[in-house]
């Protein structure tokens, strides 16, 4: 029984190693680019939450709030179409007389240009008594050319390694066989 399965396993291995030769019959070498590129976004999206309260037996309702956020908008120097609503709802709350009052709230998203317009956003939040903001995502506005440029720039380094890794064993590098992409993921998205 021993026997039958060693010569089993040697056949496998010398059948394995034989289609091994016959897929690589082309001498070939295969490397790995790699490039980075630094940017400053240029597309900053900061939500900001606004929602009905009491502050010192006032209620501050959303329109006077939504004065304020707009107050705080035009003195940040944010330009106006850079504001979009993404939520508003309303939330019954029971108080101890028996008695139940509407709360409604609204969510903004606003697209600041820098970090210095941001800071000088939260700034002007902070004063307008807005302090539910926080910073959603950045991006830039020309990612799409920018993901070009450093997939270039990598393929530039694999096909220089591929130069110097063949000079060191005196063969010269010929055109390409294959040339593949692996998915670059920055933040969860690929790009």
């Amino acid at each position: 029984m021993n026997k039958l399965i060693i010569t089993i396993s040697l056949f496998l291995l010398l059948n394995n190693a034989h289609a091994q030769v016959l897929n690589n019959d082309l001498p070939y070498i295969e490397v790995l680019g790699k490039a980075t590129l630094e940017i400053v976004p240029d597309e900053i999206y900061i939500d900001a939450t606004i929602r009905e309260r009491y502050l010192k037996n006032e209620k501050l309702s959303i329109e006077m709030q939504e004065k304020n956020l707009i107050k705080a908008l035009q003195n940040s120097g944010i330009n106006p179409t850079h504001i979009v609503t993404s939520a508003s709802n309303a939330s019954f709350v029971e108080k101890k007389s028996n008695s139940g009052e509407v709360f409604a709230s609204k969510r903004y998203v606003i697209k600041a240009t820098s970090a210095i317009e941001a800071a000088n956003l939260f700034m002007h939040l902070g004063k307008q008594k807005i302090d539910e903001a926080q910073i959603a995502y950045t991006t830039h506005s020309k990612i799409d050319s920018l993901v070009q440029e450093v997939k270039t720039m990598a393929i530039k380094s694999a096909d220089k390694k591929a130069g110097y890794l063949l000079s060191a064993i005196s063969c010269k590098k010929g055109k390409p066989i294959e040339i593949s992409e692996m998915p670059n993921k920055v933040f969860g998205a690929t790009l």
